[in-house]
């Protein structure tokens, strides 16, 4: 059916037909912007190698004792015993860590990761490098990465805990993995910090872990956990249970980071929904801006007497290979692009980026792809081709698709629409993380798209027709539906992609940065226990914070729960407490403001201010330990308390005063101690005074506003990228629409239509495309954002509207000026020309 000659013959054909070719743009811009985002997305997740030299150095295993607790300041005992236990089991070339991630540098507060082992043993060749000095070897000597973020040299001492801790610096190395400080201690380090830094600062202890090379596992985890259950005091079989799962291995480590989902997976708005619209469109657009040539140049071959399939077929088969060596170029380019991208992303990833490898299931699904677009291009071409007569005498009867044929087509574009629409529908009640948000997006894209043909015929039959320009315009739009359809498909994907994904990401900033409330309200300093605002804070921060705030109103906060007693929840949740003060003036203090009349007789009258918005009328407790042993009260009346979004009030229904407590014989415990009517300047004093006295700075809490979100990387990219998409295709289109009726607008001015009318045709054309595209690119982005709002635990809608205007003009601008630039040359043509 095809002769191979001829499609040779037509193909050079093709390839000198500058116009003909450009078509072919289309295919190679698309398929370079996704081979360069999947090379993109995939730096920020490394490798399964690059992870065993992260995590486990030089080693083949490693095991966390640290789950089943840690060990605090002044002790290593049990670090000497499970090298010893792990030695006896057969363990080679073990060695021990201490892990603590609970250390703030003095001057800045900033985290100091502490790790502790024999340095010069180098555990950990690949990633801790000496930049300077030595490694330690004595206790108290340390080296410090990324020792610029705090200007830290060798022969420096860091202070760390208050200046209860000081070590001596002795190197400064760079962690080629994570770009925060941490200190590598040398061994006895920790063994010898006073045992009373752990009354001042409960929560820092350091966690053992355990690695080694040959060696079976089971004998080792059986050993130490037998030393780790006499010094955790547990049972032998506790231990193994809890030691077992923090067994890692190379093998393990890597399987397990390929079985986890990369960037690639986890922005599918960036990659996964366009690599598979994306293609397909695009070649559908080759097409579609190149019909009107390809059925010329299939009448052309059948007037010299080709058969009409071997015609038809010949000249698809010649459109095809150029479109498909077009989509490998870009390919090829994308690669090229992808590595220059990775380039770029090495100055803001802390982490070497991962082997530049895994393409060949990206090019062989874009080839594959883009054969089923050629497949299924070709195919409408041989429908309107074959019912093509040799010499018809009704040319636009007989290129018309009959009335049944149109029904069918219809009719399987809408059921295909609905059933995209019934699947997205089922995604919501499951939508609970983003990535499934951007899912059911890339459904309401798609289903969008197979509508697209009738929103495209519906506006087109209604364009005003307000001059000969316009009518001219709309009358040829009407008549080559195809490309229009085609040409608005493709704009409104790489536009409304784009949109809904920042408008999403946006909406996470906003959401997150919502949540992230100060730790008190204004003019409130709060002294808490290590275990945040419920937990009894130490009595000698408690007097330190007094002295610094002489004569300020006090008031001692306390939880409606115990460990003993159970919860105390209201009637129908399973989730959150209640507070408890002594008096209502106490109340008013922490709400900043005197209560009314009723909030006070509600709180007298053993009732419940709460700040739930609206606040019930009345409460019915349920208290216990469990279920079956839980308790009602009988019902407490409720009004509303206002109150300044903080941490302290975040997690709780409401407060009552602690004689309502005690009378319903609820369980009380004692929390943090506030003090109140504090100013800014006094606040920082009170925090100054606890480090001066050696005490934990982290346990005296202000209202500080919280540091704003910071999105991963990974998602920025990914909208640049994006944004890059949307002003190629915008320009790839334009270009395209111009070759396309360069042939009709050359007529047009040879008959004696002036050029600037000519223009004016086109840029009308190009309006009504771009505003078709606009409209349906709202449909693609806004429902999935607003049904990502609503689902999405703890999510804001919020529209960035200067970002949504920014890549907005940018895509008008872009088609603008490539529609003004290519329609530089327009002029008369011979209608000759294009049909020999």
């Amino acid at each position: 059916m095809i002769h191979v000659r001829l499609v040779l013959v037509l193909g050079r054909r093709f390839l000198r037909d500058r116009a003909q070719a450009q078509f072919a743009l289309i295919a190679f811009v698309s398929s370079a912007f996704l081979i360069t985002m999947v090379i993109t997305l995939a730096a920020f997740s490394p490798s399964g190698d690059q992870v065993v030299e992260r995590d486990l150095g030089r080693f083949g295993h490693s095991l966390s004792v640290g789950n089943l607790g840690g060990i605090r300041p002044g002790d290593d005992q049990l670090v000497r015993d499970v090298v010893a236990a792990g030695r006896a089991a057969g363990a080679a070339d073990l060695a021990a860590e201490l892990l603590s991630l609970d250390l703030r540098h003095t001057g800045t507060n900033t985290r100091l990761t502490y790790r502790e082992t024999v340095w010069a043993a180098d555990p950990f060749p690949r990633r801790f490098v000496l930049t300077g000095g030595r490694w330690p070897t004595r206790p108290g000597e340390v080296v410090v990465t990324n020792a610029e973020t705090l200007r830290i040299v060798p022969g420096a001492e860091v202070s760390t805990l208050s200046g209860r801790a000081r070590f001596r610096v002795v190197g400064v190395a760079a962690d080629r993995y994570y770009g925060n400080p941490a200190v590598l201690a040398a061994p006895g380090t920790w063994a010898g910090l006073d045992k009373d830094i752990a009354t001042a600062f409960a929560s820092v202890q350091a966690s053992p872990n355990l690695y080694w090379g040959a060696a079976p596992a089971e004998p080792v985890i059986a050993a130490v956990s037998r030393v780790a259950a006499r010094y955790y005091r547990t049972t032998e079989k506790a231990a193994v249970r809890e030691l077992a799962p923090a067994l890692r291995t190379v093998e393990a480590a890597k399987a397990d980071q390929q079985r986890r989902q990369t960037w690639v997976g986890r922005a599918p708005a960036a990659y996964q929904a366009p690599s598979w619209v994306l293609p397909v469109l695009a070649v559908l657009l080759v097409f579609g801006l190149n019909d009107r040539r390809l059925r010329r140049s299939t009448r052309i071959l059948r007037s010299v007497g080709v058969p009409p399939r071997v015609a038809v077929a010949s000249v698809a088969v010649s459109s095809a290979a150029w479109t498909l060596a077009a989509t490998l170029a870009g390919a090829a380019a994308g690669v090229g692009l992808g590595a220059a991208a990775r380039l770029v992303l090495a100055r803001f990833i802390d982490a070497p980026l991962p082997p530049l490898g895994g393409l060949g299931e990206p090019i062989l699904r874009l080839v594959a792809l883009t054969l089923a677009g050629c497949m299924a291009a070709s195919l409408l071409l041989m429908g309107t081709g074959l019912r093509q007569r040799r010499r018809p005498a009704k040319p636009a009867a007989a290129r018309r698709i009959t009335p049944a044929a149109k029904s069918r087509m219809h009719a399987i574009r809408l059921a295909a629409a609905t059933l995209m629409v019934v699947a997205a529908a089922l995604q919501v009640p499951g939508m609970n993380v983003p990535r499934k948000a951007m899912v059911f997006a890339a459904m309401v894209g798609v289903a969008v798209l197979l509508v697209t043909p009738d929103i495209v015929r519906y506006v087109l039959r209604r364009l005003p027709e307000r001059g000969p320009r316009s009518r001219l315009a709309g009358r040829q739009l009407t008549g080559d539906h195809r490309r229009a359809v085609i040409a608005v498909a493709v704009l409104a994907t790489a536009l409304g992609g784009p949109l809904g994904f920042l408008t999403l990401l946006h909406t996470m900033i906003v959401s997150v940065d919502a949540s992230n409330v100060p730790d008190t309200g204004p003019g409130q300093v709060a002294v808490s226990g290590s275990g945040g605002f419920l937990q009894p804070p130490l009595p000698a921060l408690v007097n330190t914070v007094r002295t610094a705030l002489p004569g300020r109103t006090q008031v001692q906060l306390r939880s409606v729960y115990s460990e003993k007693a159970g919860f105390v929840v209201p009637r129908g949740t399973d989730v959150g407490y209640f507070l408890a003060v002594d008096t209502p003036q106490e109340v008013a203090a922490l709400a900043g403001r005197p209560l009314t009349g009723e909030q006070t007789g509600t709180l007298q009258a053993g009732g419940i201010l709460s700040w739930d918005d609206p606040a019930p009328d009345e409460y019915v407790l349920v208290s216990g330990t469990s279920p079956s042993n839980a308790r009602e009260t009988p019902p407490l009346p409720a009004r509303q308390l206002r109150l300044a979004k903080a941490d302290w009030n975040r997690g709780a229904y409401g407060i009552m005063l602690t004689t309502t407590v005690q009378r319903l014989k609820l369980p009380l415990s004692t929390g943090a101690v506030f003090f109140t009517g504090v100013s800014d300047e006094e606040a920082t004093a009170a925090r100054q005074a606890a480090l001066a006295a050696g005490l934990n700075t982290r346990d005296v809490l202000l209202d500080e506003a919280p540091p704003p979100p910071v999105p991963p990387v990974a998602l920025y990219a990914s909208a640049i990228g994006l944004f890059a998409l949307i002003l190629l295709v915008a320009m790839a289109v334009a270009r395209g629409q111009v070759s396309a009726l360069r042939a009709y607008l050359g007529t047009l001015i040879a008959v004696g239509v002036p050029t600037a009318w000519a223009r004016h045709v086109l840029i009308y054309q190009q309006a009504v495309t771009v505003a078709l595209s606009t409209l349906l690119a709202a449909l693609i982005a806004i429902p999935p954002v607003i049904v990502a709002a609503w689902r999405l635990p703890g999510y804001v809608l919020s529209i960035p509207w200067d970002w949504l205007a920014l890549v907005t003009g940018a895509f008008y601008a872009a088609t603008l000026a490539m529609t003004l630039l290519t329609a530089r040359r327009l002029r008369a043509r011979d209608r000759t020309a294009y049909t020999t």
